[in-house]
């Protein structure tokens, strides 16, 4: 599991899901960061990538698009994750990779369009990895507003636990590696 600050939260959401019999490391990890590698040298090719990375999301907007924004997005949901990808995806080990969109994509983007449109950038190279590697399972839900650090805010808006959102994603891509395992 990567984060790029706060170790603490990192490493006790780790204790967590090692206290339910799961292995767990912790790696720092910066996205935004063009040049940094994951480093892992002493850690398993992961069997499950869960990609969580997000810039700041939403910004005030002074001009209806910003190509430094939609650049800032694309670094993170399409060059990071393919950094990641070329990184593990080289190994002939069957990976499963959770890329969370958004359910903007299926309304109206213009609330924050560049991070729209990096999303659909995003699914668009996981759907064509799936093509070129058919070790690389991708699940890519189109996730609603769910409560975290950057959407917790004074104004009200509606959104959703993560984990009441998550844990059914979580648990299919679990049980499609168990069938995966078993017909090998």
């Amino acid at each position: 599991m990567t984060y790029r600050n706060r170790a603490e939260d990192a490493e006790r959401v780790a204790d967590e899901i090692r206290e339910a019999g799961f292995p767990c490391a912790t790696i720092k990890w910066d996205a935004q960061n063009r040049a940094a590698l994951l480093a892992v040298d002493g850690y398993e090719c992961p069997t499950m990538l869960l990609y969580f990375a997000s810039p700041h999301i939403f910004s005030r907007r002074t001009k209806p698009y910003s190509p430094v924004l939609f650049a800032e997005y694309t670094a993170v949901y399409v060059d990071a994750l393919a950094k990641l990808v070329e990184q593990f995806g080289a190994s002939n080990n069957r990976m499963a990779i959770l890329f969370p969109s958004t359910s903007m994509l299926d309304g109206d983007p213009n609330l924050a369009l560049e991070y729209a449109m990096a999303k659909a950038a995003g699914e668009t190279y996981c759907t064509g990895m799936a093509v070129e590697n058919t070790q690389l399972v991708f699940e890519l839900p189109r996730l609603p507003r769910v409560l975290t650090d950057q959407t917790n805010t004074v104004v009200q808006a509606s959104s959703a636990q993560a984990s009441v959102v998550l844990l059914p994603v979580l648990r299919r891509m679990r049980q499609q590696r168990m069938v995966d395992d078993s017909s090998s």
